[in-house]
């Protein structure tokens, strides 16, 4: 394989017939290597380079790519040297987004010296920016993205494909690239969150099975909360944008989990109180029999219905509500008395992935609680319950035991008592 960045492309794609049979597989799959060599070397070099050039390499690359769909029929052979053509492209792509942050290309100058952008920041530059270096907005955003993600990220990608024995391509490579500055974004931004937020009393970080037996006997009105479903939640359709982590103990142990909860908390609950638990449709019969062993009794199942619907399942209908089981202890009645199906827009502007809008919280505070009442969620995540209980004159107490979502919710919190958040 050879790194030599004097080289000229040409001298490596001789000028093939592509309908020369005489080609052999072996010879393909060399000069796919060679090409993948001489682009890896271009990138390390650093070397000032024409961005011309660059897209008349990727042009020939591309080219070549039809010879190896011709001449290579060996299935493992043709996935090598497709894998070598395509880490040769993102190497490239690499030189492309360095000319482009420097600032090299008239009409991008906007990005020279800008060391922190991902990339998403060139939707703000018109398209005849790109279009006069022969670029689309997607093809100049990806090359920024790679570049920024670092060569180590992207060889290290290359590597744990190959030992996977799968197929690399640039999108995927383009995507893995962006999960991992999101992640970097989102570990950055909750270190700065710890140090930065002051705690509250009223929403505590750790288990809620080891604060729920310390609650004051027969102080809670309303447990109001959004247990793991038992669903793994996380979408399973392809974005542009990385997905956000999955619920930690969304998973079958979620029965389990809630029974426990449920006899945690059975000494604070008012004699006459209410309990409100979402779940999903696939699990409520369970969730309800869990409830009524627990001395509830189930009073109806109500209905959330979004504004429009989620991805779930992608060959199946899709979803666009969440079930709420309502129970009761005593005579606690609903005053005043709510139709069981609420429309609400879900909660956009959030990073966890199933917050529950802080306005259908409320309107299911107000139908059960009085002013004053003492409002429980023991998986509280950002704090919309509690959000929502201080809008409307209630106590609430919460507990998460995920860290990033309690950082999130406490701060929340501090700009309701500081007046800088609605």
């Amino acid at each position: 394989m050879t790194n030599d960045t004097t080289s000229d492309i040409n001298s490596i794609i001789p000028s093939y017939d592509p309908d020369d049979l005489a080609i052999t597989e072996t010879a393909v799959l060399e000069l796919a290597e060679q090409l993948l060599g001489y682009s890896l070397a271009r990138a390390e070099s650093g070397l000032p380079r024409d961005p011309d050039s660059i897209k008349d390499d990727k042009a020939k690359v591309r080219a070549f790519q039809e010879l190896v769909a011709r001449h290579i029929h060996d299935r493992d052979m043709h996935k090598d040297a497709r894998n070598n053509l395509t880490m040769g492209m993102v190497w490239m792509e690499t030189e492309l987004g360095q000319w482009i942050h420097q600032g090299q290309l008239s009409g991008l100058l906007a990005l020279a010296g800008d060391n922190q952008h991902t990339g998403s920041d060139m939707a703000s530059l018109p398209v005849s920016s790109y279009a006069d270096h022969g670029l689309t907005r997607k093809q100049g955003s990806r090359a920024l993205v790679i570049r920024k993600v670092g060569m180590p990220f992207v060889q290290s990608y290359f590597d744990d494909c190959l030992a996977q024995g799968k197929t690399i391509t640039v999108t995927e490579t383009e995507r893995a690239a962006r999960k991992h500055l999101a992640e970097l974004a989102r570990v950055n931004e909750v270190e700065d969150l710890r140090l930065d937020t002051d705690q509250q009393p009223s929403f505590l970080l750790g288990d809620c099975l080891d604060y729920l037996p310390d609650l004051q006997p027969g102080s809670i009105r309303l447990l109001l909360t959004d247990p793991p479903y038992g669903t793994g939640f996380q979408s399973n359709r392809r974005v542009a944008s990385p997905q956000e982590r999955k619920i930690e103990g969304d998973d079958e142990q979620a029965f389990d989990l809630l029974s426990a909860m449920l006899e945690a908390s059975d000494q604070a609950m008012a004699d006459e109180s209410h309990l409100l638990i979402f779940t999903s449709w696939r699990y409520e019969p369970e969730f309800r029999q869990v409830i009524e062993d627990q001395g509830w009794q189930i009073r109806g199942s109500l209905v959330w219905v979004k504004e429009n619907h989620t991805s779930g399942d992608l060959e199946a209908f899709a979803p666009q509500h969440e079930r709420i089981i309502h129970a009761t202890r005593g005579n606690a009645s609903i005053q005043p008395r709510t139709a069981d199906v609420l429309s609400v827009a879900r909660q956009h502007d959030t990073h966890h992935p199933a917050e529950k809008p802080v306005d259908l919280c409320r309107r299911l505070i107000e139908c059960t609680t009085s002013e004053g009442d003492t409002i429980l969620d023991p998986f509280a995540g950002t704090a919309a319950t509690l959000v929502a209980a201080i809008g409307i004159d209630r106590i609430p107490i919460g507990y998460e035991k995920d860290e990033e979502w309690h950082l999130r919710g406490t701060k929340r919190l501090n700009e309701i008592s500081t007046g800088s958040s609605d």
